[in-house]
């Protein structure tokens, strides 16, 4: 049961620390010369906001599936996308495509829900309405506080260090926690 909450703060904090979330709010907001604490706080905000519409994102694919599948096999099609999502992402990035920053952007970009959780959604829902909740949780707050710190970070001058990180290596570490997850929840009782 622990590692799908750890699979939720890895796949919370990395999949903002890739550069597609925080580039375009890093340029909105250095345009508009926001203090630390404003930068840190909306940054907060928009983390919360883009973690818990994924959640919601999640919790719309997993009502919709609950009409075509017995619960019975959630934990296997959460398995298969899992899988599936996890070859999906490696396959972008192997093929260069990566997270790409488009900074030019709206800064909306990063409040735009994540599909990648939910398998993860899917995944604890198989083991109760309540750890479901607790997963979704700590994915939230994880999202929002990744993007927070990174924020931080490039507010501190370390944005160009940042970008210079191939966002492909981001994916190649989100393709891994979710392949990881997916062998977890197989091999969960």
């Amino acid at each position: 049961m622990g590692g799908l909450l750890l699979a939720a703060v890895a796949l919370g904090a990395l999949h903002m620390a890739a550069p597609d979330h925080w580039a375009p709010l890093a340029a909105s907001l250095a345009r508009r010369r926001y203090g630390r604490f404003a930068l840190v706080a909306i940054s907060a905000l928009v983390g919360l906001t883009h973690g818990v519409l994924s959640v919601a994102l999640a919790l719309i694919a997993a009502l919709a599936g609950a009409y075509v599948l017995p619960m019975a096999y959630i934990k296997y099609v959460s398995i298969a996308l899992l899988a599936a999502v996890s070859v999906g992402v490696l396959i972008g990035a192997v093929r260069g495509g990566g997270s790409g920053i488009d900074v030019e952007g709206s800064a909306a970009v990063s409040v735009l829900p994540d599909p990648a959780a939910i398998p993860l959604v899917l995944a604890s829902l198989a083991l109760g309405n309540s750890y479901a909740f607790l997963v979704a949780a700590t994915f939230v707050v994880s999202s929002a506080a990744s993007l927070a710190f990174v924020m931080s970070l490039a507010d501190a001058g370390l944005s160009r260090a940042l970008r210079r990180v191939d966002p492909r290596y981001f994916d190649y570490v989100v393709a891994a926690v979710l392949a990881l997850t997916a062998l977890y929840v197989y091999l969960a009782p």
